[in-house]
């Protein structure tokens, strides 16, 4: 399994099950939090979630049954 999604993980061979996560949003979020930091230095850290999407391709497969 493989984490961003990236090109390369459709072409492998099985293609890779792999994580997606919204670049731009993670982006968005970062600078956001950067500027929230810098305005106010005595904040503690600020913790954000982005979703995340599970893309599953032939690397995986359910378990076996005994």
């Amino acid at each position: 399994v493989g984490f961003d999604d990236l090109r390369a993980a459709s072409a492998t061979i099985p293609p890779l099950t792999t994580v997606r996560q919204n670049l731009t949003e993670l982006g968005k979020q970062a600078v956001e939090s950067l500027l929230q930091q810098l305005e106010d230095t005595s904040q503690p850290p600020i913790q954000r979630t982005i979703p995340t999407e599970l893309i599953k391709r032939k690397s995986t497969a359910s378990p076996a049954l005994t």
